[in-house]
């Protein structure tokens, strides 16, 4: 932030000896200013908002029915997490002989508003394609035989090994001719440097309560 305030004086033709130096900028910003970091916060869309605030304000449960009535697209947001081991050793040599690996894809339904976990070892699968589509698919076809959902909207990352290839449209293909209500799939790719969404709190939870055991 020095270097911002340096270069911006320079810019405005201020002279060398008129600006402020790094431990007094330092000095300044940390006892005259009220400023704090932290992380920043989760970013709902629009349309999610808007469908939680009428749910909210619903006065009685035909009012909510008509509200998930119009609301046919269910935004699924898929997040993969990796490495987190089985067990919290101190000994590094006896961590890694007797732990394993595990993997663990997160999804969370803005119209079920509710997250799932599917999670597996390094004896059942890696962390590619097939794993990602099995995943999908043993969360949908637990939730979609309960729905009449006509269209999903799937956000994920750009990962072309876990989330842009053939498995994943293949799954997609085998849901749309098995579920006649099921119409569309989107599946989204979230821009570079845009990658926090909702799902990465439940990831954020699980580490909590794992810190909180060990």
């Amino acid at each position: 932030m020095h270097r911002l305030y340096v270069q911006e004086c320079r810019d405005k033709s201020i002279p060398e000896n008129d600006i402020g130096k790094s431990w007094l900028y330092r000095d300044i910003f940390n006892t005259e200013f009220n400023l704090a970091f932290h992380q920043p916060d989760v970013d709902a869309c629009n349309d999610c908002d808007r469908y939680h605030l009428l749910i909210k304000e619903a006065t009685s449960e035909e009012d909510i029915a008509k509200v998930k009535e119009r609301q046919k697209c269910n935004l699924i947001e898929v997040s993969l997490r990796s490495g987190c081991g089985s067990t919290e050793m101190s000994c590094y040599t006896t961590s890694n002989k007797w732990k394993l690996i595990l993997t663990m894809i997160t999804l969370d339904s803005e119209l079920l508003c509710k997250g799932s976990c599917v999670m597996w070892d390094e004896t059942k699968g890696g962390r590619g394609g097939n794993e990602m589509a099995s995943g999908v698919l043993n969360w949908e076809m637990q939730e979609l035989p309960n729905s009449d959902v006509e269209e999903i909207t799937v956000c994920s990352d750009s990962c072309a090994g876990r989330n842009s290839n053939f498995m994943l449209i293949a799954c997609y293909l085998w849901l749309l001719h098995t579920f006649m209500s099921l119409k569309v799939i989107n599946h989204k790719y979230l821009l570079k440097c845009l990658g926090h969404v909702e799902v990465d709190t439940i990831h954020a939870i699980i580490e909590r309560a794992k810190k909180e055991l060990t």
